[in-house]
């Protein structure tokens, strides 16, 4: 018996400010063919219904439909956040899945997560919706 195939699904290849990226106006950023747009660097991986992806970028979220692990590589500028800003986007898909994700991420990355999405780890995460009272 032989394992399912792993399906590779780039969701983002450009750099990590994005391609176009605002208020530049290089030959790249305002050319008009569709190959020149290229969203922040993150990848989907799939087998048997289970999903790995790594990186989490505000571009990547609006493209799943389901999550059930998170890798986030670590980041060469240790003030550099755009491989994790789409972390809280995702949420809505453990909170309806009822689990959390289990996560993989080198220890000083996780503390950046920890320290930026602390609600995220509350012992009673809920969803949120429309102003709150």
């Amino acid at each position: 018996m032989s394992a399912a195939p792993i399906k590779l699904t780039i969701l983002g290849s450009g750099t990590s400010m994005g391609v176009p990226s605002l208020a530049c106006h290089c030959r790249v950023c305002t050319s008009k063919d569709p190959h020149d747009n290229r969203l922040r660097p993150s990848l989907l991986l799939s087998r048997n219904g289970q999903n790995v992806v790594i990186d989490t970028t505000p571009d990547s979220a609006n493209k799943l439909s389901a999550s059930t692990s998170i890798a986030s590589t670590p980041s060469s500028n240790p003030r550099s956040r755009d491989h994790i800003l789409g972390f809280d986007d995702i949420r809505p898909f453990n909170i309806r899945q009822k689990f959390r994700a289990p996560g993989l991420q080198q220890r000083e990355t996780f503390r950046i997560i920890r320290r930026a999405f602390a609600y995220v780890f509350d012992d009673h995460p809920h969803a949120k919706h429309g102003p709150q009272r």
